[in-house]
């Protein structure tokens, strides 16, 4: 299964190492951070349609927004899961755990009204935006991820793995048997 970890980067380093310890052995995690011929807004849709799950951690930073998008690349990445219907599983970091010279607040980097508008959007209650979960603690990121996980197994059966098409890199043939008996 190929699951598209979807953040800010530098504020949410520790929460992204949480996400990826928890799923170790049992998935694929893609992140966009690799060099890639086409533009980041292209490149990060791209991997985030051919994923079969989406995670976002959501935090105190907006995030890049490109040349001529109105959205930062974390929020088109969640409206493009959206788009493609897939499992999407948010996570919210609570207002008082944010460090303020991690957040826009601080840095100035995007008015703090974006991110507070996105963490509104997800947040919404909507059957659009699913119900994300609020966390302080990566320890409580991973418990989190791990129940909406198991919820929506229970729910739906296994996340089935959608068909890899041309060559799988070499890494991923060995990763292949312990990804399929996670699904079983």
């Amino acid at each position: 299964m190929r699951v598209y970890l979807s953040s800010t980067k530098n504020d949410l380093e520790p929460e992204r190492e949480a996400v990826r310890t928890a799923l170790s052995g049992h998935c694929t995690v893609v992140e966009s951070y690799t060099a890639d011929e086409c533009s980041v807004r292209k490149s990060c849709l791209a991997d985030v349609a051919g994923c079969d799950l989406y995670i976002g951690i959501i935090g105190g930073r907006y995030g890049f927004i490109p040349p001529g998008e109105s959205f930062s690349i974390t929020e088109l990445e969640y409206q493009e899961a959206r788009k493609h219907k897939l499992p999407t599983l948010v996570f919210i970091k609570d207002k008082s755990a944010i460090t303020l010279p991690l957040s826009d607040a601080d840095t100035k980097e995007n008015s703090p009204d974006r991110i507070e508008s996105f963490r509104q959007c997800v947040n919404s209650g909507t059957e659009e935006a699913g119900r994300p979960a609020c966390f302080k603690m990566t320890g409580d990121l991973k418990e989190h991820l791990l129940q909406a996980l198991w919820r929506y197994s229970e729910r739906h059966g296994a996340i089935q793995p959608k068909r890899i098409t041309g060559r799988p890199y070499p890494g991923l043939r060995a990763f292949l048997p312990a990804a399929n008996a996670f699904l079983r």
